[in-house]
């Protein structure tokens, strides 16, 4: 009977305030510790299993071997407070879910995980854009920039490569990120900067000046200075058409 009550009294609750914020932290945190993440559609996944033995610091997952703080919107509920990892070798989502004796590891399904943030990082779900399955890359994608005028993604994957160490197999994985434009409507690999200067050969004088005053500031980490470069683009986007 309690309950009940409790459902009912956080049913009102959450009708009332969805007009101005659709997904509540505190309310669904709240919601799920009543009836228990068990009993709601995050339990529709199976068990996940690493298959392959390999080293701590050379693993298949997206920051870390270990869970990180994360969020997903599953199944069209929103759920907070998880411990996820992201593995890139099969491109799917892992939660660490408390079971009646101990944690289990829980794969979600892909097609029902619409969105998530993983350790700061924000994934959107593109299973099911024609776009990107004829390039090839459809799936998740790392959100790193969005505008009116382009958005900016990063599509990351990991390969694995045995390896015989004596009487113990290994396995070594290595990054295979590659970097999508969504502009007028279309998606676009980035190759390189020249090869953005054919995408957007208007902007062919503002790519160039930016990547002479700051190719070197970013000291080799290339996800940063393409990022910038984005955004810097997109200012100048955004000044043109406010003109």
């Amino acid at each position: 009977m309690k309950l009940i009550v409790y459902f009912i009294s956080f049913f009102l609750f959450a009708t009332s305030y969805s007009q101005s914020n659709m997904y509540v932290s505190s309310g669904y945190t709240f919601f799920d510790s009543i009836i228990g993440k068990e009993n709601t559609s995050f339990y529709n996944g199976k068990s996940h299993i690493n298959e392959f033995t390999s080293q701590k610091n050379n693993h298949r997952y997206f920051m870390s071997h270990d869970f990180l703080d994360g969020f997903v919107i599953y199944d069209n509920q929103p759920f907070f407070n998880l411990k996820l990892k992201y593995d890139l070798l099969n491109d799917c989502i892992i939660a660490s879910l408390p079971d009646d004796k101990e944690f289990f590891k829980l794969q979600l399904v892909k097609q029902k995980t619409d969105e998530f943030t993983i350790g700061g990082h924000k994934f959107v779900s593109f299973y099911s854009n024609s776009q990107l399955k004829t390039l090839g890359y459809n799936g998740f994608l790392e959100e790193v920039f969005s505008s009116n005028n382009l958005n900016f993604y990063i599509k990351h994957h990991k390969g694995a490569k045995k390896r015989i160490d004596g009487n113990a197999v290994n396995y070594i994985f290595k990054n295979k990120s590659v970097y999508l434009l969504y502009y007028n409507n279309e998606f676009f690999i980035i190759k390189s900067v020249k090869n953005l200067i054919k995408i957007m050969p208007e902007k062919s004088k503002d790519i160039k000046e930016f990547q002479k005053s700051y190719k070197k500031t970013f000291n080799g980490d290339n996800d940063l200075f393409i990022t910038k470069l984005i955004e810097y683009i997109d200012g100048g986007l955004a000044n043109h058409r406010t003109k």
